[in-house]
């Protein structure tokens, strides 16, 4: 990478020159970054640090989806709070204490418990359809 300096203003006499960086590739490392990333790119069946096949394979699948199994995780956490807490404000209902406040709120948690539902289908599919390939 070359740096390009140029000055601003002339320097006076106890006064400092403002200089401008920028940054910027000379032709000559374009084309050679770009060919080294051509380069770079590796054949998805080729195992190159020779682990097992069983590691390799959970490997690849976790770079491919990320934080899988911490997201289902949380699904379930947040699924099984918003069912307890459905729970409380059903029964809070069935006793009459507040039903102006205790019906919005089982509306809010079974929303909760829905999308957590819906997100962790959403996680298995994909996993399903990544184990396909």
């Amino acid at each position: 990478m070359i740096r390009d300096f140029r000055l601003l203003s002339t320097p006076k006499a106890g006064a400092s020159a403002q200089i401008r960086i920028s940054n910027s590739i000379s032709t000559a490392d374009k084309g050679m970054t770009n060919s080294t990333s051509k380069n770079r790119k590796l054949k998805p069946n080729i195992n190159p640090q020779k682990l097992s096949p069983e590691k390799y394979a959970r490997l690849r699948a976790e770079a491919k989806a990320p934080y899988r199994g911490l997201r289902k995780f949380i699904y379930v956490a947040v699924g099984g709070s918003g069912f307890i807490g459905g729970v409380v404000f059903l029964a809070e209902l069935a006793a009459g204490r507040e039903i102006g406040t205790a019906l919005p709120n089982l509306a809010l948690q079974i929303g909760v418990v829905a999308l957590m539902v819906w997100l962790f289908r959403l996680e298995q599919k994909a996993e399903r359809n990544l184990k396909g390939k």
